[in-house]
């Protein structure tokens, strides 16, 4: 979630453009998490620096951070929009692949169903042989 606009105003205004700033640090300035921090830079074509102090931490010039809280403020329609049929095709492909394990599982399940009613109807025949016989020793 994005916050207003005076409050994020007042955060990038002590933001010194040459300066670099941990992903984690930027999400903070702009009042957005850092996956959503992740998805916008990516959205922007930006590649964050690595830290060479510490290999682990990536960081974004104050310049790239200016930049993305032109479109943090106001979400961009498209943006929001290309994530959602993200969101739906990722979604879609669940459930096709949810629906062919169950379909797999159906099957396998007839399968069983079906053997288990021939051995009952072995069962029913070889029980009705056994008392036919005993009826006929009696």
């Amino acid at each position: 979630m994005a916050v207003p606009a005076s409050v994020a105003g007042n955060r990038l205004t002590s933001i010194s453009r040459t300066k670099r700033y941990p992903l984690s640090t930027s999400a903070e300035i702009l009042g957005i998490d850092l996956k959503t921090l992740r998805k916008t830079v990516r959205a922007h074509h930006m590649t964050p620096e690595t830290d060479s102090n510490d290999g682990r931490v990536r960081l974004l010039t104050g310049e790239q951070v200016l930049e993305l809280a032109k479109d943090v403020s106001e979400p961009q329609p498209n943006l929001v929009l290309s994530q959602a049929i993200e969101v739906v095709r990722a979604r879609e492909e669940a459930l096709a692949e949810r629906e062919a394990h169950l379909s797999q599982r159906e099957k396998a399940l007839d399968e069983r169903i079906d053997r288990m009613l021939q051995l009952f109807d072995k069962l029913a025949s070889t029980l009705t042989a056994r008392i036919e016989q005993q009826e006929a020793r009696q």
